[in-house]
């Protein structure tokens, strides 16, 4: 759902399934709460175009009524530079997930995102 929700440009549904204190921590640290974050999301989807986006996960580890989950995920997508011009990137990056077991099933705590890369594209 997360993962349809980005494509989908849907700044809110990305949060849907998370707790009440759910938060986003950017690759410098910052914590970034609810609102904060659906606001630069949506920021960000206003000033690009997502072409693709690719999501592995490779780690899940359960203890009770948490768990984490590491993925990577490659986006490609195009972006408005300061002068207004497109450039069309490949961003690349691990992130963390920590769930809980609610009574309305597993939702997302928190989310950090770690070291993305970004690969310059030609234009299509």
């Amino acid at each position: 759902l997360i993962r349809e929700s980005i494509l989908a440009r849907n700044a809110e549904g990305i949060v849907r399934h998370g707790t009440p204190d759910w938060s986003f921590i950017t690759p410098d640290g910052a914590r970034v709460d609810r609102t904060g974050f659906i606001e630069r999301t949506r920021r960000l989807f206003a000033n690009s175009e997502i072409e693709s986006l690719q999501t592995d996960i490779f780690a899940v580890s359960v203890r009770g009524e948490r768990a984490n989950v590491q993925l990577r995920q490659q986006m490609v997508r195009t972006e408005k530079d300061a002068a207004g011009q497109p450039q069309r990137w490949r961003v690349t990056y691990r992130e963390g997930q920590e769930w809980v077991r609610t009574t309305e099933g597993w939702c997302v705590a928190r989310v950090e995102v770690y070291s993305p890369t970004r690969e310059a594209l030609p234009l299509r």
